[in-house]
């Protein structure tokens, strides 16, 4: 089950909360991870890629 916007579709991905290239301990913790559909997998790190490019490195 997709867990975003209490949808009811297969969930095709597993999310991380927390990115494992910033949190590589927390990749396989079950409280970092969230089943998400493809869509809404895909609306998440468009999200998170607007983010950062907002914040200089």
């Amino acid at each position: 089950m997709c867990k975003s916007k209490g949808k009811y579709k297969p969930a095709e991905n597993v999310h991380h909360l927390k990115e494992v290239k910033t949190h590589p301990h927390l990749a396989m913790d079950l409280d970092n991870l969230q089943c998400l559909c493809i869509r809404c997998h895909n609306e998440v790190h468009d999200r998170l890629d607007k983010v950062d490019k907002k914040i200089p490195k």
